[in-house]
């Protein structure tokens, strides 16, 4: 679900300023507009289907998949919203920099890969000095928070079944039980959860600031 939903927003935003480059021109060419507030209604029109699609996504999946309780839902619905409105953000800033709708989207597919790569979704074996690279991850922040919560009230699970056996703690004691926090430091997540939670709103601001002044580059080349 964090997968998906983080990179459907990012690629539709990405080909967003693209397509809309000409009449946009057009429009501000005779001063329809300011370009604050093109962006400004842009940005606001477009999050109530932005998070509508998610949310029912989201409550589907949660419930048919039996994941926590009620308490948990609520709590990390928000953190999968939060999510996907900075997944958007990141697209349109990759849309705002590059006018070429392709180009867009080869880089858009790059960043994909290295995200994936890095978020520890593919693979949780990293080399010592690669450790560092999860943090350049924008699924990671999202699947580390979401799974802290989820894992929070996980009941301890006995060394002597095969599913936990190779834990360290397991190895040296098979009478000792494995706790969530062991599952969690095993997938890497060694924050605690309002760190990730601050990163992703990081990356929300970042990006949307940075998004109106390359607008503004832009469309003053346009001139």
């Amino acid at each position: 679900m964090t997968t998906y939903w983080t990179f459907d927003p990012a690629i539709r935003a990405i080909v967003a300023f693209p397509s809309e480059i000409g009449i946009v021109s057009k429009e501000r060419a005779v001063r329809a507009y300011r370009l604050s507030s093109y962006y400004f209604s842009k940005t606001v029109s477009e999050i109530q289907l932005l998070v509508l699609l998610p949310t029912f996504f989201y409550t589907s999946c949660y419930w048919m998949a039996g994941l926590s309780g009620v308490k948990e839902f609520f709590t990390t619905l928000p953190i999968l919203l939060l999510n996907v409105v900075s997944a958007q953000g990141l697209g349109l800033l990759l849309g705002a920099l590059i006018s070429n709708i392709k180009a867009s989207l080869n880089t858009c597919n790059t960043l994909i890969l290295i995200s994936l790569l890095f978020s520890g979704f593919i693979t949780q074996t990293f080399p010592t000095w690669m450790h560092w690279a999860k943090y350049f991850s924008m699924i990671h922040y999202t699947i580390s928070a979401i799974s802290i919560i989820t894992l929070n009230d996980m009941e301890h699970v006995s060394c002597k079944l095969t599913a936990v056996a190779n834990f360290p703690k397991c190895i040296r004691n098979s009478s000792e039980f494995v706790t969530s926090e062991d599952v969690l430091l095993d997938a890497g997540i060694d924050l605690p959860v309002y760190w990730y939670i601050c990163m992703m709103l990081v990356v929300l601001i970042i990006s949307r600031v940075a998004t109106y002044y390359a607008l503004r580059v832009k469309y003053t080349q346009l001139k």
